[in-house]
């Protein structure tokens, strides 16, 4: 009995000791004073730990108010170190000190999450659409207009790049973002070469029949800006696309089999027939050509074309060593298709068109181009047959 109570007390006296010697060095730890320091310029020397800490704290309060330029290299916006989550790094500061360190520069330390939000929130001031080269005229000169990238702030790449560039360098005052680019489709390099009008041609668009005015400018706007390369045939279906509602397109009358009916994207015949012409006159191979069941007013006879999709089209081939440009617009009531590529050789280009009529309302037709250089005929070709057979008493299609 005796040794275990012995026993008893000698684990009590350890665990005192052991108590004792912790509260000791507690002791110890709170009387650790910064010998000789200065952070960031501010003297804490004999101030412990945590005193430095709000020292430097309260001091440092307005650098975090100075402003940090953001760029992409052609855009700007200025935010403050606490906007972006921009903070001194007191502790990594401090931990110097303890080690001896006289001086210790000013450092910050950069909080993730703050800088991505902020990122995020000033990203559409970086943001820039793509823009397409374009063919321009300028009195007889015809000339390339640059396009653009488009340009997005890539939020991450700008958050990893920055951390390391502000955790870096405290007197960093300006920042380089990260940028992605996006090629338009159609480049500056895409329309190398061209430097002419090949060819033109325009119809009249009435206004009072606003649903089929309204599907032709749809059907001119997918087509204008278009670059066909060498050796690429333009399709009409392809670049026009599906005539739908869900498209923007409009019920309007159209021709049938010689009947006139309600259908979607009514009109759009004359952007083809229109953009058909100048190609014809430009010289160019007609690949696929289709005229109506019933003539129309807005070009002559033999030289409409029609497309619809999934059963025909309308198409033609770049046959020159240049790129091809469509610029097509509809101004003041008129659709007009002009085809721009590398200047070729003096040339005159005549559409001769032979009809026969069989009956008051059926009419035949060819299509002939005759091409000559130096009043020399270099080629005579049909382009295409008609078949003109209608019911009476109808309208343009």
């Amino acid at each position: 009995m005796k040794e275990f109570i012995r026993h008893i007390g000698f684990i009590s006296m350890m665990v005192g000791a052991v108590a004792s010697s912790g509260a000791m060095a507690q002791a110890g730890a709170k009387d650790v004073r910064l010998k000789n320091a200065m952070i960031a310029g501010i003297r804490v020397s004999g101030l412990s730990p945590a005193q430095a800490k709000q020292r430097l704290r309260r001091a440092l309060q307005p650098r975090l108010n100075q402003k940090i330029v953001l760029s992409d290299g052609v855009r700007r916006i200025a935010k403050t170190r606490r906007e972006l989550g921009v903070y001194p790094a007191l502790d990594s500061m401090i931990a110097q000190a303890e080690q001896g360190k006289t001086q210790t520069p000013l450092h910050f330390t950069v909080d993730r999450e703050t800088l991505v939000r902020a990122l995020k929130h000033d990203a559409p001031h970086f943001e820039r659409p793509a823009r397409n080269a374009r063919i321009v005229e300028a009195g007889e000169m015809v000339q390339v207009q640059p396009g653009q990238d488009a340009e997005k702030i890539d939020i991450e790449a700008s958050a990893k790049q920055m951390i390391q560039t502000l955790e870096g360098a405290a007197s960093t005052r300006m920042v380089r973002l990260a940028v992605d680019k996006k090629s338009p489709v159609v480049s500056t390099a895409a329309l190398k070469g061209i430097n002419a009008r090949l060819a033109s041609y325009s119809a009249w668009v009435n206004p009072n029949e606003a649903k089929r005015a309204h599907n032709i400018r749809l059907a001119i706007k997918s087509i204008n800006g278009k670059a066909i390369l060498p050796g690429q045939v333009y399709s009409q279906n392809e670049t026009v696309g599906i005539r739908d509602h869900n498209h923007g397109y409009l019920t309007a009358p159209i021709f049938e089999k010689g009947k006139i009916m309600d259908g979607i994207g009514g009109g759009v015949s004359l952007a083809t027939g229109t953009l058909c012409n100048a190609a014809l006159l430009a010289g160019l191979p007609i690949v696929e050509f289709h005229t109506h069941s019933v003539p129309v007013t807005y070009v002559p006879l033999g030289r409409d074309a029609t497309v619809s999709w999934g059963a025909f089209d309308m198409k033609f081939k770049n046959n020159t060593s240049t790129p091809i440009y469509i610029a097509y617009k509809c101004v003041n009531n008129r659709a007009k298709a002009i085809l721009y590529g590398a200047k070729p050789p003096p040339q005159k280009v005549t559409l001769t068109v032979n009809s026969h009529r069989l009956a008051p309302h059926h009419i035949t037709a060819e299509l002939y181009r005759t091409i000559k250089r130096n009043g020399k005929i270099v080629k005579k070709e049909l382009i295409g047959r008609s078949n003109y057979d209608w019911k009476p008493a109808h309208p343009e299609g």
